[in-house]
């Protein structure tokens, strides 16, 4: 599905604020994940989310955070649908593969009181 598509489906669910992003998020020194998405207003939560449609989940999740330049918050995977869960619930998941990303917003850093400290990833987010 397109990412118009995807924005008239988050739409459907009460979203607001709804926009069509390119996100590139730096894993190492020799790979970038690049993907679609949107940015949105969740109807939920406070704050904007990201639903960026990738397959590429496992190379960003796992004790990883995020950070952008234009944002003073760390970003953090807040729920994804792999290949598999994607197959299995498609009404659930109609794009596929996808992940949900929202800032960290309740001060300090993500990883404060963890064992081991969250890899941070810069992220980068073009409006198209």
């Amino acid at each position: 599905m397109t990412t118009k598509t995807q924005m008239q489906w988050l739409a459907s669910f009460g979203h607001t604020n709804i926009k069509p992003i390119k996100v590139k998020i730096q894993v190492t020194t020799k790979k970038t994940v690049v993907c679609d998405g949107a940015e949105y207003q969740s109807k939920h939560f406070d704050g904007k989310r990201l639903m960026l449609l990738t397959g590429e989940y496992k190379a960003i999740t796992n004790r990883k955070c995020f950070t952008r330049d234009d944002s003073d918050n760390e970003w953090f995977v807040a729920g994804y649908a792999t290949p598999e869960l994607a197959l299995e619930r498609p009404e659930q998941n109609p794009f596929g593969p996808s992940i949900i990303v929202s800032a960290w917003d309740v001060g300090g850093k993500i990883d404060q009181y963890e064992n081991k400290e969250y890899k941070r990833l810069p992220m980068e987010v073009e409006y198209i």
